[in-house]
């Protein structure tokens, strides 16, 4: 069954513009933690590890953008080095966000390390003294008179359950960064060899299955993040792995016009 080319053209942008959207909602989220996290104000050196999710998404889109017109939107015959290169130096600079972004996720990964059970006689005595509850590494919560009663008995206001979650998380977050430049790293030189003509058959091989692994590690991601109840971070991840399907699609017709015209 053929789909019909405005329907997928509006689901494809639409799943786009949905991707911006998440990029303000990860910034709203940075921002409410690195009040919590940066009790001094957020330095410099800090900023690309308080602001990571952001700067990675951001940057994400940018690339995102930058496939598609290679791969869909510019005329095949228009894609020519030179504006290939013109492409490049803007998805370059997105490139050193995403590397910076990926040195971000690990400093949070060692961030979460330093997370220990916090014992105190009566938590519900410390909502005076600014104390707030860990409840992942991206989200935290002040200890209210409401909150503090959950604690009693317990006599800890960053539960160990809390921070091995943290840690699960953190480790997700690295593991997906990670993935995500793989398939970008193959999708350049997809690019790159279609355009020289020296796309080989061994390599197209070779392509799939490193894709296929990688992919599949972003699915692992996405199902993690869906099992420990970060529905919003799953979303967002399924709507990448779809807005990259998209690119996947658009190469391969690429691909297969090339070939055609070849033979």
């Amino acid at each position: 069954m053929r789909v019909n080319p405005v329907v997928f053209t509006s689901f494809k942008w639409g799943t786009y513009a949905l991707l911006c959207l998440n990029a303000f909602r990860f910034w709203l989220e940075d921002a409410a933690a690195a009040e919590l996290l940066y009790i001094g104000g957020v330095t410099f050196q800090e900023w690309i590890q308080a602001y990571a999710p952001t700067i990675d998404t951001c940057a994400w889109i940018v690339l995102l953008l930058v496939f598609e017109f290679e791969t869909s939107v510019i005329p095949h015959e228009k894609l020519t080095r030179g504006l290939k290169w013109s492409l490049t130096a803007g998805s370059a600079l997105c490139y050193a966000m995403i590397l910076y972004s990926f040195y971000g996720y690990v400093q949070v990964l060692v961030l979460s390390y330093q997370f220990a059970p916090f014992a105190v006689e009566d938590a519900c005595n410390r909502i005076a003294s600014g104390y707030s509850v860990v409840v992942d590494m991206g989200e935290f919560t002040p200890l209210t008179p409401e909150n503090c009663l959950a604690f009693a008995g317990r006599e800890i206001i960053a539960d160990a359950g809390a921070i091995g979650l943290a840690h699960r998380l953190a480790w997700t977050d690295v593991a997906n960064a990670a993935a995500w430049l793989g398939v970008a790293a193959i999708l350049e030189a997809d690019v790159w060899m279609q355009l020289d003509g020296t796309m080989t058959t061994g390599f197209v091989r070779a392509s799939k299955v490193a894709k296929a692994i990688f992919y599949a590690t972003l699915v692992a991601c996405a199902a993690q993040w869906q099992l420990e109840g970060g529905f919003v971070d799953a979303w967002d991840a399924y709507l990448w792995l779809i807005a990259f399907v998209f690119i996947e699609m658009n190469f391969f017709e690429w691909h297969e016009q090339e070939e055609e015209a070849a033979a």
